[in-house]
């Protein structure tokens, strides 16, 4: 089936009315914070995420001060909500058995960051999206949609997204069961907007996208569909991803043009980052190894373009590794006592740590040189995607260090949301919007 043309509508597609925001696979919420970051008047009416550690950013992210709905004394009735509907490991449903071995505080926590966000959690136990549509007269319902790559992306098992395989992927069908329900009620979401890695047209999986594109076209959608880069979007990362724009009126749409880049990552990097994001001998020579350097793994001063963030990049040493401008180490004299961060000697381009006068003509002191690389930090990641650093701090409140690296790269790049939206909205200069951003995710 192809894609329509400028031809195929008569007025450009325009969104008029408050949004009422259906976010599936919703992780932190990406999609929401690119309609906030627009201003344009919106409201969460549904979403749908299961892992625990996304479930809770989203609520920490989106309604930081609303209080819990569910009273402590009611943790079996939490017990019953959570259970097969919620996952630790993105994977594999938690079952009462395993729900009660948890904490009964982050038990609560979790069914509480649920009611409060109107969070079905598993797509598979999502019943209907009729409600969430009940009262849309004076609204224009988004629905978006970013199913799991893992079945598709080159770096995953490419065992694809056929309809019945069971596959992580798969479960854009459970999509299509709620869309079919809903045409089934007489109800359906204005505008769908779905993201995905490029190899979900690519030529393993274009036939079974073939087939969804014949099942949203039943529906009277009209879809478009484009690969774009982040980097195209003000922010120097290099993130190419599948973009389709499905909506049922009698309108056409263009998506964004690029925009011109002018940073690059080492513009995003934090002044001062403690001592343990920095590689020991054994890690550098990990990373350095010939089977991942140059493939899996690159060593930079910052001067370029981040390579793709991934949610496993941090967990498999994968990705940028930022090469530090310290030259070497002082030793002997007083600098035997000293802190660390005053023994740093930098090189020609950095500052020096100051040299303090010894009476003893500082006899003995040599400098050892050596190689300084460190990872990148977790907020670096989420500047990556577009994120500013209140939204960072709100986001990572209950959240470990494994988990915002794996949120991070898993999300959808926000500037890049931005634009999309933005060409929706008639008279909203996003372009401008989207600078702001980047003036906050440059700024440390």
């Amino acid at each position: 089936m192809s894609q329509i043309s400028i031809f195929d509508g008569a007025k450009p597609l325009r969104i008029r009315k408050p949004i009422q925001l259906i976010e599936l696979f919703a992780g932190y919420g990406s999609q929401a914070l690119a309609l906030k970051y627009l201003g344009v008047p919106f409201e969460q009416t549904l979403i749908s995420e299961w892992a625990i550690p996304s479930i809770l950013a989203y609520k920490d992210l989106h309604f930081p001060r609303t209080e819990p709905l569910l009273a402590k004394t009611r943790y079996d009735v939490a017990v019953r909500m959570l259970t097969d509907k919620i996952s630790r490991d993105y994977k594999t449903p938690l079952t009462e058995e395993r729900i009660r071995r948890m904490a009964k505080k982050t038990v609560m926590d979790v069914c509480n960051a649920a009611l409060v966000t109107g969070n079905s959690l598993s797509i598979c136990k999502t019943e209907s999206i009729v409600s969430a549509l009940a009262n849309n007269r004076d609204s224009t319902s988004v629905m978006t949609y970013s199913f799991p790559c893992q079945s598709l992306s080159l770096a995953g098992k490419m065992d694809g997204m056929e309809e019945g395989s069971g596959t992580q992927s798969s479960l854009l069908w459970e999509v299509g069961r709620l869309l079919r329900d809903a045409h089934e009620n007489g109800v359906l979401p204005d505008i769908l907007l779905m993201e995905n890695v490029p190899e979900v047209v690519g030529e393993r999986n274009i036939g079974v996208f073939r087939k969804w594109l014949e099942l949203l076209h039943s529906l009277g959608y009209r879809s478009k569909w484009q690969i774009l880069n982040a980097k195209d979007y003000k922010v120097p990362q290099n993130r190419r991803r599948c973009f389709m724009v499905s909506w049922r009126s009698d309108d056409y749409y263009d998506f964004p043009d690029p925009m011109p880049l002018e940073l690059r990552l080492k513009d995003l990097l934090e002044k001062d980052v403690p001592e343990s994001y920095y590689l020991t001998d054994k890690q550098i020579r990990y990373v350095k190894s010939p089977k991942r350097f140059g493939k899996h793994t690159r060593i930079t001063d910052g001067d370029c373009i981040a390579m793709t963030r991934t949610a496993t990049a941090n967990k498999n040493w994968v990705g940028d590794f930022i090469s530090c401008q310290q030259a070497g180490t002082i030793h002997g004299g007083m600098y035997e006592k000293t802190i660390e961060q005053s023994k740093r000697v930098w090189d020609a381009d950095g500052l020096s740590p100051t040299v303090h006068t010894q009476s003893s003509g500082g006899s003995g002191i040599k400098i050892e040189c050596q190689e300084r690389i460190r990872c990148l930090t977790e907020l670096e990641c989420f500047r990556l995607q577009g994120v500013k650093r209140e939204d960072f701090e709100r986001l990572k409140a209950r959240q470990s260090s494994s988990s915002l690296y794996h949120m991070a790269g898993d999300s959808i790049e926000t500037t890049c949301l931005m634009a999309i939206f933005g060409k929706m909205f008639g008279g909203l200069n996003y372009k401008n919007k989207i600078n702001r951003v980047v003036e906050d995710i440059t700024h440390d």
